[in-house]
């Protein structure tokens, strides 16, 4: 079943390049039912197409892409962050689990995000529960956009639903190949399929430090450090994880 999405770009060379893409590496799972370069007549066009995705550009003139979402009830729909701007809230982005590219977009990277999207749209069942998880995420990408500092709380996806987990309650978080393991504060393990690097990405790095090539850890949580034959920390719940040779001199000046 193909997936139909609306483009919301103010530039028309945006919506001619998700469009060739589209058209050359996913035509067999995603069309193009409706573009515009005004956002106010996107938001129109929404309503109307009932989309199960939409490309939606971040800056553009008289309303930005936020502001198109606020306008909006139904929020059905798959959503994916469009920017030629790197550091334009991509951190805040990346912390609600919203869908992003950058411009220009790498063929690739967009082949990938319409696999993961008409994947996931097989299992969705609940219309109800998918608007109001993206209002959550929306809600938390507005809290995340407001702040100068990193984000309190981050959006984790599991198999079928997506976790709001309160960032200050987080010990560590353990690498597994493609797959993460968050241990939180009252002792419950939450897997997750990103990397490591997507949440020192998004994560204080004031607050938590990359110990190993398989551990970022809360500082505040650490309890001591210990040296066997080679350097680790004690966390409070106990966990003795490894410190990187490499890394001893840095992590010990910061604890």
């Amino acid at each position: 079943m193909k997936l139909n999405a609306v483009i919301i770009d103010d530039e028309d060379s945006g919506i001619k390049n998700i469009s060739y893409n589209i058209e050359n590496f996913c035509f067999d799972k995603i069309a193009v039912q409706a573009s515009t370069t005004d956002p106010v007549k996107g938001i129109e066009l929404v309503k109307q197409c009932k989309p199960d995705v939409l490309f939606l550009d971040i800056q553009m003139p008289v309303i930005d892409g936020f502001e198109v979402l606020e306008r909006l009830t139904d929020l059905s729909f798959f959503l994916v962050f469009t920017t030629a701007y790197s550091q334009y809230g991509i951190r805040a982005v990346k912390a609600s689990a919203f869908d992003y590219l950058l411009k220009p977009i790498d063929p690739i990277e967009f082949k990938e995000t319409v696999d993961k999207m008409h994947k996931a749209f097989n299992k969705i069942k609940n219309k109800g529960a998918t608007i109001e998880l993206n209002k959550t995420a929306l809600l938390l990408l507005n809290e995340n956009l407001k702040t100068k500092n990193a984000p309190k709380h981050i959006m984790v996806p599991q198999q079928d639903y997506m976790v709001k987990l309160d960032v200050s309650e987080i010990l560590y978080i353990e690498a597994d190949v493609n797959y993460a393991f968050i241990y939180i504060q009252s002792g419950k393990k939450i897997m997750v399929a990103r990397t490591l690097k997507s949440f020192e990405e998004i994560l204080d790095k004031d607050h938590f430090i990359r110990i190993h090539k398989s551990f970022l850890v809360n500082k505040q949580f650490v309890k001591e450090t210990r040296r066997k034959q080679q350097y680790f920390v004690m966390m409070k719940n106990d966990a003795l994880l490894p410190i990187a040779r490499r890394r001893v001199k840095e992590v010990l000046e910061i604890l």
